[in-house]
């Protein structure tokens, strides 16, 4: 339970943090989507301790968001890759590479 924790804390720091804001404008409704269906899963599986624990994850990314938010800022001063290197080793959202 505690990397379910982890896991719904930890995917929206990294969004937060590191994700290039050309390529979130771009992408965010997808991401949206993705983590409200991660909570609407979590939702129906309410009685299990990793689908609450994913829950408090995720609201502790939501809190979180002005404390990566600052450190945004430096990570991607010293980005070295552009969008298109990026974008080409991505895989759609829920798809196994």
């Amino acid at each position: 339970t505690v990397g379910s924790y982890y896991d719904g804390r930890n995917f929206l720091y990294l969004i937060w943090k590191n994700y290039p804001t050309s390529l979130l404008r771009q992408h965010w409704r997808d991401i949206l989507k993705s983590q409200l269906g991660i909570t609407r899963d979590a939702l129906r599986a309410w009685r299990g301790e990793a689908a609450r624990a994913r829950l408090r994850g995720q609201l502790a990314g939501l809190y979180g968001f002005f404390k990566m938010w600052r450190k945004r800022k430096q990570v991607q001063a010293i980005r070295r890759v552009d969008d298109d290197s990026l974008t080409a080793v991505l895989t759609p959202i829920d798809e196994t590479p």
